[in-house]
């Protein structure tokens, strides 16, 4: 797969104190959209095995996962605008 890292945030000075894991974003040359693990609160083994056994892709930049923008979206729908936004700015289509 074929994509470009982003930074990403709201461009609030709390967003510089995240590390920067936690502000990428993947964007596929397909359209398909990445995000951080940070999404997801919890342990990070329970959201990897729902992940695995949904099928949902996952891609992993150093120590760090990033799971499919949809599949977040559907698994926590609380998730769905600040992706929607991430994916304007990026200009991604869906």
């Amino acid at each position: 797969m074929k994509g470009t890292w982003y930074e990403v945030s709201n461009g609030e000075t709390r967003d510089k104190k995240l590390a920067l894991w936690m502000r990428k974003v993947w964007l596929g040359d397909d359209g398909k959209l990445f995000v951080p693990s940070v999404f997801f609160s919890g342990n990070p083994n329970v959201t990897f095995i729902c992940a695995s056994s949904d099928g949902a892709a996952t891609i992993m930049s150093g120590k760090h996962l990033y799971y499919d923008a949809d599949w977040v979206k559907r698994e926590k729908p609380e998730t769905a605008a600040t992706i929607d936004k991430i994916r304007a700015r990026l200009g991604a289509k869906k």
